[in-house]
């Protein structure tokens, strides 16, 4: 049995990320279907790992991402990422809302972290993606994030969001990316297999065949 670990470098604002979860679990499904039936099928441990877009952004804001992008990128900017992730989520089945507003992420990011030390890091990220890019909710509110880490199965309290505990863990392995591996946008994707040195690095939204070639090139 083939056991694969896979490290993601990820903002929790980050509409490519989404994009490139949906496609990392296409592709897992592709290459365990491909592995004969007389063998146990390949594992995927799969890790979130925190990255900054704007570490300065509000915990709140009413500033549409659109016009964030026009303020930041230019005349056009907004429009152009709204064509480019309807098109991008068409083919991975999510409905971006690009009325969804520009927010903090360092909460989201120590619950994610408290929910991995749950084995439930993936389940959290799910319901932060869905929430944030598809429903607009504000993920640096206390009380959005409570009710998503209960739908996620994570046991986790108001004192815990509303302090610190956490933040500088977080803070450092997004340092660690950033300086060991290099890491200056997202999603990045560290692919490695168990009893192996070899790594596989991804970067930006791969499609789901970048994935099973990185699975392929491990195995072999």
């Amino acid at each position: 049995m083939a056991k694969f670990n896979i490290k993601i470098f990820s903002d929790n604002v980050c509409p490519w990320c989404f994009v490139g979860k949906r496609n990392l679990e296409s592709a897992m499904k592709q290459f365990a279907a491909r592995e004969p039936s007389t063998q146990s099928p390949p594992v995927f441990d799969v890790r979130w790992k925190p990255f900054f877009l704007n570490i300065e952004a509000p915990e709140t804001s009413e500033l549409p991402i659109t016009e964030y992008l026009e303020k930041k990128y230019g005349k056009g900017a907004g429009s152009r990422m709204a064509a480019s992730l309807a098109m991008a989520g068409e083919a991975t089945g999510i409905r971006f809302d690009n009325d969804r507003k520009v927010h903090n992420t360092i909460r989201s990011h120590r619950l994610v972290r408290f929910a991995d030390g749950q084995g439930k890091g993936g389940e959290m990220i799910d319901q932060l993606f869905h929430a944030y890019f598809e429903q607009g909710r504000n993920i640096a509110d206390v009380d959005v994030l409570l009710e998503l880490a209960e739908k996620a199965g994570v046991e986790c309290t108001k004192d815990y969001l509303e302090g610190k505990e956490g933040q500088q863990a977080v803070i450092s392995e997004y340092k660690h990316g950033v300086h060991n591996h290099g890491i200056s946008g997202v999603p990045y994707f560290i692919v490695s297999r168990e009893g192996s040195k070899a790594t596989v690095p991804l970067s930006g939204g791969q499609p789901p065949a970048a994935f099973v070639e990185a699975f392929e090139a491990l195995s072999s």
